[in-house]
């Protein structure tokens, strides 16, 4: 067994209970577990702010080598998860440390200790992770991997992911335009889901909104010009 721990840059804060166990990940080789918790700076004795958030598993694997890039690359599916259940951005995870480790009566996960003294008070505006949100929208998500439209959808998180690093002044024209392309993924679903509801077919539907939306020919108007018209309608 190989324990590898990842951390990425975020001014999301986990809980301070400690660990937090997020849903496992479908991966190629299977359903991979993370334990997931916050890395803070000191600023003083008695303030402190989010630094990092700080991802674990242990893994198994022939090498060192092969658990860090599993790890890695199952970290690097949980993350935009993690970042759209909270509607916050989160850097790419970066491989911090990694060792062979053996589970024991006495082994101590990496950060408890830090977590049996008493904390100091977080200082900074920051947005705290939903621990229910998360456990249950990354739960969901791996449930549906095998859904049809679950590409859509994880173009679709990708997307407002990058929207969300985009998230500020200097920049915000490209958030909105990959706030866009994001809709466009989704827009194939939401259509499908309309027309069902409506219980007509999309030739009807659409017949419809062109009658509601386009003026009739004009009064007093030539065949041609009438005709014309009609065509475009087709269109």
């Amino acid at each position: 067994d190989y324990c590898v721990v990842l951390r990425c840059s975020t001014r999301l804060c986990a809980p301070r209970e400690g660990w937090m166990k997020l849903p496992p990940v479908q991966t190629d080789d299977g359903p991979m577990e993370f334990l997931v918790m916050s890395e803070f700076y000191e600023i003083d004795p008695t303030h402190s702010m989010p630094h990092h958030l700080i991802l674990q598993t242990t893994i198994q694997a022939g090498s060192l080598k092969e658990a860090n890039l599993n790890a890695q690359a199952a970290a690097c599916l949980l993350v935009p998860l993690i970042a759209f259940a909270n509607n916050a951005y989160i850097e790419s995870p970066a491989l911090w440390f990694s060792f062979e480790a053996r589970v024991t009566d006495d082994w101590r996960r990496i950060g408890q200790i830090e977590f049996e003294t008493q904390q100091p008070l977080i200082t900074q505006r920051i947005r705290l992770l939903n621990p229910s949100t998360t456990q249950q929208f990354i739960a969901k998500f791996c449930q549906g991997r095998e859904h049809e439209d679950a590409n859509r959808f994880h173009h679709a998180i990708a997307f407002y992911v990058r929207a969300l690093e985009n998230w500020q002044m200097m920049t915000a024209i490209f958030a909105a335009h990959y706030l866009f392309v994001a809709a466009e993924w989704l827009t194939p679903i939401a259509a499908r889901e309309y027309v069902a509801k409506q219980g007509k077919s999309e030739a009807e539907l659409l017949e419809q909104l062109l009658k509601q939306r386009i003026p009739a020919a004009p009064k007093g108007a030539t065949p041609e010009v009438d005709a014309a018209i009609a065509e475009i309608v087709r269109r």
